[in-house]
């Protein structure tokens, strides 16, 4: 009787053992599919911020376009400006002369 005692006690160790070993390998599992679970929602919202960010590299170089143009814009208007200036002074230059070649006609009365 002994003998079977013996034996019974660790039979039942090594079966608790098994089970104990049985639920950590669920307990592992169950984690581990959590953890790919996260890591697959993780990946998911990485790839929205990629996509939000080309969006706005996009954006930023239509923004950066526009500004060129605006530039270029500006800077034709500066020049024309500078011309008109020039125009108005030679004009007004010619009109001091022309004043002063009708100035020295004199009419007739009659």
């Amino acid at each position: 009787m002994m003998l079977k005692r013996s034996v019974k006690d660790p039979i039942q160790r090594s079966i608790k053992a098994v089970e104990s070993g049985g639920q950590a390998v669920t307990n592992v599992t169950s984690s581990m599919a959590q953890v790919v679970e996260l890591a697959e929602q993780a990946t998911g919202q990485m790839d929205l911020m990629t996509e939000a960010v080309e969006r706005q590299t996009a954006s930023i170089g239509q923004v950066a376009q526009a500004v060129s143009q605006i530039s270029e814009v500006v800077q034709s208007n500066s020049a024309t400006a500078q011309e008109s200036a020039s125009v108005s002074e030679e004009l007004s230059h010619q009109a001091s002369v022309l004043n002063r070649l009708v100035g020295g006609f004199r009419l007739r009365r009659g």
